[in-house]
């Protein structure tokens, strides 16, 4: 990731999460869009990463279950097909069909360039649904990421981001981040944020920036509202950066990361920075975070709010590790001359350095309390890569690990033309692609209530509903449901039927 969509990032980051009045300073606007959150949440749901240690090989398809009524379902499976070490394709099955498929395209850099969702009912041709397009430019900085959605007249422009840089040779001087609006008047870019004053260190990372939000009333930049950040650091390095989008959206840098990502905002911001705000037309000290070396380790961060002329503090994180890996990360806030502990949150590693516990924990009168928590169980192959992946979240009323999901990786040993689920013909669902109702018709004798289920790519369960066996044809609307694939599953005693059903 380059330097400027890693600053212009986090730097957000860090303001939005120090200061959440601040709303008006810029979060990607694609990263709320649906289309992406849906994405977002299939590559998770998938978890490439944890099928990855070092460089000993990618899974060529992937199982992915759910922890029910005591036993693991099988709920979808996912190939996935590489051209030059990349993902060219992820292919997802329902049912035993591949439904639902994500293509990707590379500019010779590596980078994610255009990524397709493509619908591939068998008998219709492919349906684009949705198309993320991302551009750079000849410094290697992303300067946009839009996304594109179908409807009846085709795809249509539903949002982005872009960034317009300024260069002096190929140093960044002035960014100003747009948005493209879909809600207020004509559908058009208009301007969010303007960096400018932008200082790089010897060594590539962001020390200095001034944000300048833009007033959608009056047409101008609010300067009166400006924010400067001077001796930016960034102690932590670039671990962990790439597990999420970049300034804009870099799917590229997505797909796959090493083993293992501490959950921790503390990756996601610098580590060191002074804050001045704009008061009388002048700059004035406003706030402050430091923090201290241990070696080459930050065995602590403080943050100091500025009060009379002075800097006093408020809160601090005190940090744990074991090597290179971080166990501990402890907030305290300061109170009557004393550091009072308040949160903790804790990682564990196998002896590959891979994650296997993730816990939170809040003081409650000096016993600390789990607040969430999950373990991570990893089966390894000879060569030391994951082929079964366990998820278990904590349960605080049993205070036991309880099963949640489950995702099985293959590295060529998994035929995918090989139906996954076996449907079933005794259920006919109709018409299919559907937009607003369908039918199920169902060709054996029912017995008892019938239950009805529809289930998208992650296992969650999107629409039930109960049916008296009086009829052997049923009625639902699914025009509420998102687009996309899905499972409907007809449940009844002594009896299990399911069908793929394409909503459009």
């Amino acid at each position: 990731m380059n330097k400027l969509s890693v600053f212009l990032f986090l730097i957000t980051m860090s303001v939005c999460m120090v200061f959440p009045a601040s709303a008006k300073w810029p979060v990607p606007r694609v990263k709320t869009h649906e289309a992406v959150k849906k994405y977002e949440q299939i590559l998770r749901n998938v978890d490439l990463r944890n099928a990855r240690v070092g460089a000993s090989g990618f899974p060529d398809s992937a199982l992915i279950y759910s922890w029910d009524n005591n036993a693991w379902t099988l709920d979808n499976s996912v190939g996935i097909r590489y051209q030059n070490g990349r993902v060219s394709r992820l292919i997802f099955y329902v049912s035993g069909l591949p439904l639902l498929q994500y293509v990707y395209t590379y500019n010779a850099g590596g980078r994610a360039t255009l990524v397709e969702s493509q619908l591939t009912f068998p008998g219709q041709p492919v349906q684009v649904t949705a198309r993320f397009v991302m551009n750079y430019d000849l410094n290697g900085n992303q300067t946009s990421m839009q996304v594109f959605e179908r409807d009846s007249s085709g795809l249509v422009l539903e949002s982005g981001d872009s960034l317009q840089i300024t260069y002096s040779g190929s140093t960044p001087t002035q960014a100003i981040s747009m948005y493209y609006d879909t809600f207020n008047g004509p559908a058009a870019w208009r301007n969010g944020t303007r960096f400018t004053a932008m200082t790089f260190g010897a060594n590539g990372h962001a020390t200095g920036v001034t944000m300048t939000p833009w007033d959608a009333i009056t047409n101008a930049w609010l300067t009166a509202d400006d924010m400067r950040y001077s001796e930016v650091a960034w102690r932590f390095g670039y671990a962990g950066f790439s597990t999420v989008f970049g300034g804009l959206m870099d799917i590229s840098q997505f797909l796959f990361s090493e083993l293992p990502i501490s959950e921790n905002d503390y990756q996601l911001e610098p580590t060191d920075y002074i804050l001045e705000e704009r008061s009388g037309g002048n700059f004035v000290l406003a706030y402050r975070v430091a923090s201290t070396m241990n070696g080459t380790q930050v065995s602590q961060i403080v943050e100091q709010n500025r009060v009379n002329n002075a800097w006093i503090d408020t809160d601090r994180v005190l940090f744990t590790y074991s090597g290179q890996r971080m166990t501990m990360s402890l907030d305290q806030y300061f109170e009557n001359g004393n550091w009072i502990s308040d949160y903790r949150r804790m990682w564990t590693y196998d002896s590959f350095n891979n994650l296997t516990e993730e816990r939170a924990e809040w003081n409650s009168t000096g016993t600390w309390i789990v607040n969430n928590a999950n373990a991570h169980q990893l089966s390894y192959t000879n060569d030391n890569r994951v082929f079964r992946w366990v998820n278990q979240s904590w349960d605080g009323m049993t205070n036991q690990y309880e099963n949640n999901d489950k995702r099985e990786y293959f590295f060529g040993g998994l035929p995918l033309s090989t139906p996954l689920v076996k449907r079933s013909n005794a259920m006919v669902l109709y018409p299919n692609p559907a937009n607003g109702w369908i039918k199920l018709a169902i060709q054996e004798a029912v017995k008892g209530p019938l239950f009805i289920e529809i289930i998208d790519l992650s296992g969650k369960r999107v629409r039930q509903q109960q049916f008296d066996a009086q009829t052997t044809e049923y009625v639902l609307d699914v025009s509420g449901l998102a687009n996309g694939v899905y499972r409907v599953v007809a449940n009844t005693t002594g009896s299990l039927f399911e069908q793929p059903l394409v909503k459009y």
